[in-house]
């Protein structure tokens, strides 16, 4: 297996990418840590990673939240050894757009801001806890996951 004894942290782990992903690596051997903000959905990916005969766990961590973002990184450490593998994949669907008729000149700068901390602070926060450990194990990656909107817009959800 190809990631025997890699710990991965992976943020916005209970849906789509970062989900098929948490459970892919811990079919590879990884120990997996995901992060969300739904305890149920964050419970079935656990059982998921448990059913193809591997070890993880849930934390629930809002990436908009500095000690929360850093907090699962430290959590992970603590429940299986250095952090060797973050991926940054949470996103802020909640607050992007929500209405469906999102324009930029109606773009509320609070709702800016929650996006901002979501996608690129939190990103920053969680890096700058894992790096720390993946020194101490001489050996790291970073994956920093970024929608196709970040190169072509979406009609109605300008802020994503």
């Amino acid at each position: 297996m190809r990631l025997n004894g890699k710990v991965a942290v992976i943020t916005g782990g209970t849906k789509g990418i970062g989900r098929v992903t948490a459970i892919m690596m811990a079919q590879q051997g990884a120990r997996v840590v995901l992060t969300g903000r739904s305890e149920e959905t964050g419970r079935e990916v656990e059982e998921r990673i448990r059913e193809v005969g591997s070890t993880g766990i849930f934390v629930r961590a809002d990436n908009k939240i500095e000690a929360e973002a850093a907090g699962a990184v430290y959590k992970a450490a603590e429940a299986y050894g250095p952090v060797t593998v973050l991926m940054n994949n949470a996103i802020a669907t909640d607050d992007v757009g929500s209405d469906g008729d999102s324009h930029v000149h109606h773009l509320d700068t609070n709702e800016l801001d929650e996006i901002m901390k979501a996608e690129l602070y939190g990103a920053i926060w969680a890096s700058k806890a894992a790096i720390p450990y993946m020194r101490q194990a001489g050996v790291g990656s970073v994956i920093n996951i970024s929608a196709s909107s970040s190169i072509g817009s979406i009609p109605g959800r300008p802020a994503y």
